[in-house]
């Protein structure tokens, strides 16, 4: 959350973070690539905002990154707008 995810072959690209917000406390950076959210596979930004979208605010998600690192972000209220 607080990202802009592009869209990848395989899982969504984060172009940017928005700094201090949910995302960036949660370790997600600006060039990282989300492969699964919740363990559901990411193939595309509009797979990993449709599942931001369907989480409550101050639900936390597990993202996995294409390194294989798994980071943990609370989501807030924030707009997630893919590009």
């Amino acid at each position: 959350q607080g990202g802009e995810p592009s869209i990848l072959p395989n899982g969504a690209l984060i172009k940017s973070v928005t700094p201090n917000g949910p995302a960036a406390k949660g370790g997600l950076q600006a060039g990282a690539v989300v492969v699964k959210a919740d363990g559901r596979l990411v193939t595309s930004s509009d797979g990993l905002v449709a599942a931001v979208h369907a989480a409550a605010p101050g639900e936390k998600m597990t993202l996995t990154l294409s390194t294989g690192a798994v980071i943990s972000v609370t989501l807030s209220g924030q707009t997630v707008n893919p590009k």
